[in-house]
């Protein structure tokens, strides 16, 4: 999962390989509370990215695509993604 999210936010941003600073926190399901709709809730998955303002809005339009389709590649169902750039 870690690779598949650094690689969209690689080719989205156009970020050198070297540029890595990416974590993975997995919280146990009685310690989170999550949309109550959803069909697999232990899929849930929460995607923060911090970057410098000045993207455009279609390069982060492209960013949310890829890192979906990636991510629903891997067996996460795309209703349960969810993604804040901050």
């Amino acid at each position: 999962m870690l690779n598949n999210v650094f690689h969209c936010v690689q080719t989205a941003f156009q970020l050198p390989e070297y540029d890595r600073n990416i974590r993975l926190v997995v919280h146990e399901a009685h310690r989170f509370q999550y949309m109550s709709h959803l069909a697999k809730p232990e899929y849930f998955t929460l995607i923060s990215i911090d970057c410098f303002a000045g993207r455009s809005l279609e390069t982060k339009c492209n960013l949310y695509k890829q890192m979906v389709k990636s991510l629903v590649e891997i067996g996460i169902p795309a209703d349960h993604i969810l993604i804040h750039l901050r």
